[in-house]
């Protein structure tokens, strides 16, 4: 498992380890988990890393934000582990199926 403070730096992570999947939160300081998600979703590299997204606003602008970008989901904080374990379980049923 790799960790990222800030977007900035999970991006920069992202590029250089190329993961499995990516849990990112959408608020962060530095660049947003939108933003973040956004340059992911644009680099060639990157663009097929599944990124499932965490958030504590309730809002669903945020959440549907986040799926014209392409994440796998938005999952609400805080976040129970039986939801996160489905989540992560659902990337990896599409990514078998391809």
């Amino acid at each position: 498992m790799v960790t990222a403070f800030d977007g900035k730096e999970g991006v920069k992570k992202a590029y250089m380890i190329k993961p499995d999947l990516i849990l990112m939160d959408i608020r962060m300081p530095e660049m947003d988990g939108l933003e973040a998600l956004r340059i992911l979703k644009e680099g060639a590299s990157t663009m097929a890393i599944p990124v499932i997204m965490l958030t504590s606003c309730s809002e669903d602008i945020y959440k549907l934000k986040a799926s014209q970008l392409y994440d796998e989901g938005c999952l609400a904080k805080p976040i129970k582990t039986n939801e996160l374990l489905a989540g992560i379980a659902k990337v990896f049923e599409r990514k078998k199926g391809k």
